[in-house]
């Protein structure tokens, strides 16, 4: 991976439950190959579930990546995947 973050939103999803979430930036490489890459280093139980490929992080000039710009990730992931 090029870039990535795993965040643990604070809200549920629609049905419910809250995943651990992943977003990772790695030109090229298609969802199911960084699933794969993940697998190889993490138990089952601990992956990511949805993973979300993007153009770039949301990080600060020092590197730091706020919890807040995550979570804007985050919905604006989910109203892509449920179409709102």
């Amino acid at each position: 991976m090029t870039d990535g973050v795993f965040f643990l939103p604070d809200e549920a999803e629609p049905d419910g439950v809250t995943r651990l979430t992943a977003f990772a930036w790695r030109p090229g490489s298609p969802v199911a190959q960084l699933s794969e890459a993940l697998r190889e280093r993490i138990d089952a139980a601990f992956m990511p579930r949805p993973l979300y490929l993007v153009d770039a992080l949301p990080r600060q000039l020092t590197g730091k990546l706020p919890r807040e710009a995550l979570a804007k990730l985050a919905r604006q992931a989910q109203e892509r995947k449920h179409g709102a």
